[in-house]
């Protein structure tokens, strides 16, 4: 739960590498545990936050404006990562 799972299974050409096998990749084998753990309570963190940051967020600016700038916060926050990734790769 709260790991990248993809639906639709595409060619491994198409799809990014997944968090996890990223990190595989990159953490001590010896570590992987606690990574992982790691990882696992920090996403299971994010809802709570998320909801906690939000629901006063949407009462200051209202609910059509904070779902404006809650997208444009996701978008900026997935080219990060696509950015990110394609450095850490190369």
């Amino acid at each position: 739960m709260g790991r990248f799972r993809p639906w639709r299974r595409g060619s491994g050409r198409c799809r990014p590498r997944s968090a996890e096998s990223l990190v595989q990749s990159s953490a001590p084998s010896e570590s992987l545990g606690r990574v992982f753990a790691l990882m696992t309570a920090v996403m299971s963190l994010a809802p709570p936050v998320g909801l906690f940051v939000a629901g006063p967020a949407a009462e200051a600016v209202g609910v059509a404006a904070w779902f404006c700038i809650s997208g444009l916060l996701i978008l900026a926050a997935g080219i990060w990562t696509l950015l990110r990734s394609r450095a850490i790769r190369s």
